[in-house]
């Protein structure tokens, strides 16, 4: 199976300057031209945000071809135009970067969680080396879980997740699971508070806009608790702007991960907070 992961170069300009009317604008037409230069049988969706999943046929399945494709894609894209003047030049457009590999099976280590991992891996391996490209990775333990893929993550360590979403919870949960770090998943305020009477986590990660109360107030809360001054807490939210930012540094949080969230993203600041506990 070969498949790619792919986004949208200085796509947030084109919200921060132009407004999301033409933000979903260029969403819609970069969804239309990769679904009609997709080879024949191609699974296409967007994974989230300005994040594309392509999962290509059976018959795609040498390095070359997905080469072609890559390359296609970067030119069309380019000569789309899409958000024109987003670098504050004319001559600057929206770009596409990505990564894309090929697993052969059948593989007891194939795992799809790690399949994501390293396809958004390879993603930002291409937007940090050089934009407007789609890195197509011949690594043939991509995909695989490997007896080092929870070593990355300190042992003996709790996480408790608050969020009203029962999806995210599991995802989460999931997640960290893998990882080998013990979680508890709770929906409303009243049960996390119960379950921190009885036990004192590294980790909360808190939803920010719950059903049953502000994140932002019970960040605030928690913070004045001195049996959680080693607790780190940080907000889960799909809320970006600087303002609800700043209130949440205010109330004390010691992070901010963006729904949707990327497995690399998420996985890297997970790790970073409980090493620095």
């Amino acid at each position: 199976m070969s498949c790619a992961l792919v986004d949208l170069d200085r796509f947030k300009q084109v919200n921060d300057l132009c407004g999301h009317l033409v933000g979903d604008d260029v969403l819609r037409r970069f969804s239309e031209m990769l679904k009609s230069r997709a080879p024949e049988g191609s699974i296409c969706g967007r994974w989230g945000g300005d994040e594309f999943l392509i999962i290509f046929p059976e018959s795609l399945s040498r390095v070359s071809e997905i080469e072609t494709w890559a390359r296609d894609m970067v030119t069309a894209t380019e000569q789309e135009k899409m958000g024109a003047g987003v670098g504050g030049s004319n001559s600057e457009y929206v770009g596409v970067s990505g990564g894309a590999l090929i697993v052969r099976g059948p593989d007891v280590r194939l795992d799809p969680v790690r399949l994501i991992y390293d396809l958004d891996a390879l993603l930002y391996q291409a937007k940090k080396n050089r934009r407007n490209h789609i890195f197509v990775s011949t690594d043939p333990n991509l995909g695989r879980q490997t007896a080092d893929a929870a070593a990355a993550a300190p042992g003996g360590r709790v996480v408790f997740v608050l969020d009203d979403n029962a999806d995210i919870c599991a995802i989460v949960r999931d997640i960290l699971s893998r990882l080998s770090v013990e979680s508890m998943v709770f929906q409303t305020t009243d049960e996390l508070y119960k379950a921190l009477d009885e036990r004192t986590p590294n980790l909360i990660l808190l939803d920010l806009k719950l059903q049953d109360a502000d994140g932002v107030e019970v960040c605030r809360k928690l913070k004045q608790n001195p049996n959680l001054h080693r607790t780190k807490i940080t907000f889960l939210t799909a809320f970006t702007s600087e303002e609800v930012r700043q209130k949440a540094a205010e109330a004390g949080a010691d992070g901010y991960i963006l729904k949707p969230f990327s497995y690399s993203k998420f996985v890297g600041e997970v790790n970073r907070l409980l090493s620095a506990n």
